[in-house]
């Protein structure tokens, strides 16, 4: 029977799995069908906070490509896809992000560290309108061990993505006290501007974390430049 692809978009957005092992055991063929977020259904789970339904995917038989695979955690496929074609490690996804980039975003920090010590280019921005670098992806995930692999591996701490923001503006506005004290001491610029003037404090205003706006501020941290 064939399915509709948006009944399938539907029950992945409402997080529900049953529906989706329902829908794609009627109709076999939506595995490889896009999404309409231009990326595989598995992925756009992903996208959409969904890895029950993701989980779906793979319970019948969907193969990853690298990009999923690191975005998933799947070290094991990641390592045999590297070592069957070494090529794909630096390159890009269908929505124009690399492989260390998505498991940064997705928290994937095994697939990070096996990414990295293949050669995983640390400075690489998205090939999309986000512009984002790993550090980047990792700020926004909230995790500072990432970072702290990441900046130790040569990531520039204070790279631009859209937006004209740093990772610091990041960290900041999350709250992120711990993020915000490393990024600082690898030498973060202090009072970098965005594209509409804000400010790593005055954007960390908004996080009401005061313990972070004092520290910024004692460090010369201004709202306006």
């Amino acid at each position: 029977m064939t399915v509709n692809p948006d009944d399938l978009v539907k029950a992945i957005r409402a997080n529900d799995p049953a529906a989706v092992a329902e829908l794609l055991d009627s109709d076999s063929q939506l595995t490889a069908m896009e999404s309409p977020l231009q990326v595989s259904f598995f992925m756009m789970s992903l996208y959409v906070g969904s890895p029950e339904a993701a989980a779906v995917f793979l319970r019948r038989g969907y193969n990853l490509n690298l990009h999923e695979a690191s975005a998933w955690g799947d070290v094991e496929t990641v390592q045999r896809l590297l070592e069957k074609d070494p090529v794909l490690l630096n390159s890009f996804s269908a929505d124009g992000f690399q492989a260390l980039g998505l498991a940064c975003f997705f928290n994937q920090e095994k697939v990070v560290e096996v990414l990295l010590n293949a050669g995983a280019r640390v400075n690489d921005a998205s090939h999309n309108f986000q512009q984002v670098s790993p550090l980047h992806s990792a700020a926004a995930a909230d995790n500072p061990r990432l970072c702290r692999m990441l900046i130790d591996r040569g990531a520039e701490v204070n790279a631009r993505q859209q937006g004209g923001f740093t990772p610091l503006h990041t960290a900041a506005q999350n709250g992120n006290l711990e993020m915000v004290k490393l990024f600082l001491s690898r030498g973060a610029e202090m009072n970098a501007l965005t594209s509409q003037g804000r400010t790593p404090l005055s954007l960390a205003k908004e996080s009401k974390n005061d313990e972070l706006i004092r520290l910024l501020q004692s460090a010369g941290g201004m709202e306006q430049v």
